[in-house]
């Protein structure tokens, strides 16, 4: 916030603004108060919204029967070497992953 005040000084005059007394500190911080409250409001960066968003989908697509047959998911490890799994498997130390 401080930074923020010390930067609103030097360059609001730039743009014809000034600032000067408690609105050094003031202003930065009206300005996280508005920032704050807008994001909340609209989620911009929230990546739950967007989860929320997707398993609502998913939700409204999904039927209600139960499947009694064995399926088939995949997972994407970066960095992970096939060869490294499997030794992995062998050794127990992934005991529910089956080849």
């Amino acid at each position: 916030m401080i930074l923020n005040g010390f930067l609103l000084e030097e360059f609001a005059p730039l743009f014809g603004i000034e600032i000067q007394g408690p609105a050094i500190i003031l202003a930065p911080l009206g300005m996280a108060a508005v920032t704050t409250i807008l994001s909340s409001l609209i989620t911009i960066d929230d990546d739950s919204s967007y989860y929320r968003s997707v398993l609502n989908d998913a939700k409204k697509k999904r039927k209600n029967e139960v499947k009694d047959y064995p399926g088939v998911i995949i997972v994407e490890i970066d960095g992970l070497a096939y060869e490294v799994l499997c030794e992995a498997v062998e050794r127990g130390e992934m005991p529910t992953i089956k080849e």
